[in-house]
């Protein structure tokens, strides 16, 4: 969609030589996918007429590309010849879970968030969507001096205290006010979101793998929707400072912990 506590989760704006990343995330391999995906029922042509289909031009030459994820669904991706569009379709459903539409230019003066949330909230309904009822978050990225400049609008629900995956995120020009991607996982399905590794235990194992002292720690449950069975999981984020010849530097450190079994799945330390 998609603050630095939180995991977006999720890529949105899948775009070929463009990658938009909110957070770092870590996306489930496409061989791990296919392993629960062996014989999809939907062809490669099927699934090139539903790119085509969504966006109107039942003529338009696509090329396949390498299947990727969308969530925990395996997804064909194919891409117009310049490039300069891309689309995601499920190879089970059908379904286009995500798309990039171009029109990075930055031309304009900067539209407002409401605005973006506005132009969002229209291609949401017009799509027929479905996104839980909560107030979606923004985020701006890039800015006057970088290649593009984006809002990235994510809808993403909290239950009993879960941060569940993003029901959908779309990507809006920001100088342009128009659509530029999506990503609409709808993830298959939810784990036990009953934790057996409780929070002090998940920080004392974050700060183990911490080559700092963190002095801020945030701990956030949420389900990670790139697994064909989505996991339970906790993200640590810490914050401390490092000393060095003339002083201080600050350092940061997220810490992906199973909340199931209190495995260490990931740590960055920047």
């Amino acid at each position: 969609m998609l603050g630095a506590s939180t995991s977006r989760g999720l890529l949105i704006g899948v775009i070929v030589g463009v990658v938009i990343i909110v957070t770092a995330v870590v996306c489930l391999s496409t061989r791990q996918l296919e392993t629960a995906h062996t014989k999809p029922p939907v062809s490669v042509d099927a699934a090139m007429s539903a790119a085509r289909d969504f966006i109107g031009e039942p003529d338009m030459k696509l090329i396949q590309m390498a299947d990727a994820p969308v969530g925990g669904r395996l997804c064909y991706e194919f891409a117009s010849p310049d490039l300069t569009m891309s689309f995601k379709v499920d190879k089970e459903s059908g379904a286009v879970r995500g798309a990039f539409f171009g029109g990075l230019d930055k031309k304009g003066t900067l539209v407002s968030e409401q605005e973006a949330v506005t132009v969002a909230n229209r291609f949401s309904r017009e799509r027929r969507f479905a996104v839980p009822d909560v107030e979606p978050t923004v985020t701006h990225v890039g800015d006057e001096d970088s290649q593009f400049e984006i809002y990235l609008i994510d809808w993403q629900e909290t239950r009993a205290g879960v941060k569940l995956p993003p029901a959908l995120q779309v990507g809006v020009n920001a100088r342009s006010g128009e659509v530029v991607s999506f990503e609409w996982p709808e993830t298959p399905g939810l784990p036990d979101l009953s934790a057996r590794v409780d929070r002090d235990e998940a920080v004392s194992q974050a700060r183990a793998k911490t080559p700092f002292a963190a002095k801020t720690v945030d701990a956030q449950l949420e389900v990670w929707p790139t697994d064909a069975v989505p996991r339970l999981r906790w993200r640590i984020e810490l914050t401390g400072l490092t000393p060095v010849d003339d002083g201080f530097i600050s350092r940061t450190a997220s810490v992906i912990i199973d909340a199931k079994t209190g495995e260490v799945l990931e740590t960055h330390v920047r």
